[in-house]
Order: structure tokens, then sequence, then C-alpha cells
């Protein structure tokens, strides 16, 4: 067995442990201050969190990436997977903002895993045919987790749907830009960028209340050190191994450790039905790692 092979997936498993169980922080957040208060709190502590860590690892490791793309070029696009990600964070919590409903915003949010493949199509990154009856299956079981009773769209689920779109979007970029640039680098850029442009909205948007800023302030920090600074970075790293639409697939794991979290920790009823869900995109997250052509050759 090639354990490099499984250190990609494997990163990719925490961070969406991590980001299932932030759906929870960003519910609880949405009840004291607005989205962009909200995100530009997590984006900047995150960005300045992640600078800090990157400036003392640049001169204790003198770390050379090869590359054959100018200095202008890794900007613009690191700039773009910031933004990227801006959008799709904000729309998410507009959205959450809402609905007031973390499973169905987990549900919604982890369809990226259906538009990374269809963007993939535009830059010749296919992937294997197979692949889209893994996302079915996923998509049918993170449905089954997540929406109870019919599944209707109001406004508050299609800006999750637009936040999906985004974070398909960041998720390609990153695959574009990873191999040259060094990954906390890249992380701490997109924060940077993505908490400027949330300043900028919070200030002409919304009322910035200090008290309600500090009753947020749990929520906050947990996103900004666990879904931010840990989570977004595993995802850049685990990325350089791994293929855009099976990194989504994994990532998508978010909706089932979300679940999870709220039967360990609020004492949710776990019913078949969940049970079924979870089975089911567990299945297909690890059938998408297995190329059973190679297999049966053997």
């Amino acid at each position: 067995m090639n354990f490099k092979k499984l250190k990609g997936p494997f990163l990719l498993l925490i961070t969406a442990f991590l980001w299932g169980t932030t759906f929870v922080a960003q519910s609880l957040g949405s009840d004291h201050v607005g989205a962009f208060t909200y995100n530009a709190g997590r984006f900047i502590t995150t960005g300045i969190i992640l600078l800090i860590i990157s400036l003392i690892r640049k001169r204790k490791v003198k770390e050379y990436i090869p590359t054959n793309k100018n200095v202008k070029w890794i900007l613009v696009m690191s700039i773009f997977v910031g933004v990227a990600l801006f959008l799709g964070a904000t729309f998410q919590q507009l959205g959450i903002n809402i609905t007031k409903s973390p499973s169905k915003s987990g549900f919604i949010s982890s369809l990226y895993m259906m538009f990374v493949p269809i963007i993939g199509y535009f830059i010749k990154k296919k992937p294997r045919a197979i692949i889209w009856l893994y996302l079915v299956i996923a998509i049918i079981g993170s449905y089954m987790i997540s929406i109870n009773g019919e599944l209707k769209l109001e406004l508050g689920d299609i800006l999750t749907l637009i936040c999906a779109v985004m974070f398909a979007v960041q998720i390609v970029l990153v695959d574009i830009i990873n191999p040259h640039i060094d990954s906390i680098k890249l992380s701490a850029i997109q924060f940077i960028v993505a908490g400027i442009l949330s300043i900028i909205f919070m200030l002409f948007t919304e009322t910035i209340n200090f008290n309600d800023i500090y009753k947020a302030l749990p929520a906050i920090m947990y996103a900004a050190i666990f879904s931010g600074c840990i989570a977004f970075t595993l995802q850049i790293v685990a990325q350089k191994s791994t293929e855009p639409t099976i990194a989504s697939m994994i990532m998508s794991l978010e909706s089932v450790f979300a679940l999870i979290s709220g039967v360990v920790i609020l004492k949710e009823e776990l019913t078949p039905k969940l049970i079924i869900g979870c089975s089911l995109i567990f299945i297909a997250v690890i059938c998408a790692q297995i190329d059973f052509k190679k297999v049966f050759k053997k």
C-alpha cells in the first residue's frame, strides 16, 4: 500500500471534520452579528496568524518551489483564490443567517463537489467517467443526512447554492496555483484578501456593535482557528497530491461530521435514514479512491 497517496485524503478528512463542526459556530455567530462582520473577524484573525507562521517558517525553512510562473501571476492567482473564498463564505453566511438551519446549509454547500468537475471540463481537467456515479451517490447521501421532508428552495437556499459554486471555483483555483506557491503563504494571502473585502462591505452595509461582536467572539475564534488556520491550510496541502474532484468529494464528508457532532454534543437522534446517508457518502468517497481497472487487471 502506498501510504504517500493516503496523505492527501487523510488531511482532507481532517478538513471535512473541522468544517463540519464549524456550521454550528456559524449559526451561533449569526445570532449576534451580520455576515460581513462575522467573516471579517474570522478571516482577518486567520490571515494574521498564518502570516506570522509564514514569516517564522521562512526564517527556519529555506524552501524553494520550482515554477515557470512569474511573481505577478502567482500574486494575482492568490488574490483570485481569496476573492472566491470571500464570495463563497459570504453567500454561505448570508444564507445561514436567513435559514437558521446548519444541516440544510451543510447539504446545499456540499454541492460544490458537483460543480468542481463541471468547471473542470472547461479547463481540461476531466475526472474519470465513473466519478460522476460516485458524485450522485454522495449527493443522495448528503441529502438524506441534511434534509427532513420536502426540500423547498428559498432565498437563503439560493444564496447558499451560489456559495457552493464559489467554493468549487476556489477548489479549482487552488489546484491550478498549488504547484507554484508555499501552502501556508497561499492560505495567508487568501484570508487577508477575504478579510479586507469583508471589512469593506461590513463598513458600508452593517452597524458595528462591539457588545454583539463580543458575544459572537467564541464562534468567530473557533471558525478562525479550526476552520481557517487548520482546515483551509490542510486543504491546500492535501490538494497538492489529490485531484480536485476527488478532493471535493472527501471534503463533502463535512455534512457527515456535522451530523455526528450534533448527535454527540447536542444529543440529536440518530435515525436509520441518517445512518444510510452517512454510509452512502463513505462508500462513494472510498470507491472514488480506487481505480478498479487496475485492481481487476491484477
